[in-house]
Parts: C-alpha cells; structure tokens; sequence
C-alpha cells in the first residue's frame, strides 16, 4: 500500500462497489478503487494533483499553512505525496 503521511479512512461504497480512500487533514481529497490498495493509490495521485495545482499557493504560503494547521511539516507532506 502506498505511504501516505497520514490518517486514511477505507469505506466500502455498497452502491457501486469498491472503496473511497478518505483523510481526515484533507477531507476534500478522495481516492477510489476496486480494493483498499487500488484506493490507497488514487489517493496519493489525488493529493499529487492538489499539491501540483497548489504550487503557487505553497509558495505564497497558504497552502503551507493549511498543511501545518493539519499538524503535518510542509517538506514531509510533499516528499510523501513526490514518492
């Protein structure tokens, strides 16, 4: 599974089978897949993208404080989510 630095919540959605990966510091970012591993995935390419499109705000300094406020070390959050 991959390493995320952080809480991830696996539901399994009866609806249309599989699992939604959630986090409980970045409730927004979804990842979705046919098992817990396929999900874990999705989530960290979400958080990849969020973090890409995010690049000008992480150099002004609000999504830093987001991260922070979420207790997590900007440099840590971004080498999880680069790997």
């Amino acid at each position: 599974m991959p390493e995320i630095p952080f809480r991830v919540v696996f539901e399994y959605d009866y609806e249309d089978g599989g699992y939604i990966a959630t986090t409980t510091s970045l409730a927004s970012v979804v990842g979705q897949g046919r098992t817990e591993q396929e999900a874990a995935r999705d989530l960290e390419a979400a958080l990849d993208f969020t973090v890409l499109r995010h690049h000008d705000e992480l150099k002004r300094g609000t999504l830093r404080a987001l991260i922070r406020d979420a207790g997590f070390e900007v440099a840590d959050f971004v080498n999880a989510v680069k790997t």
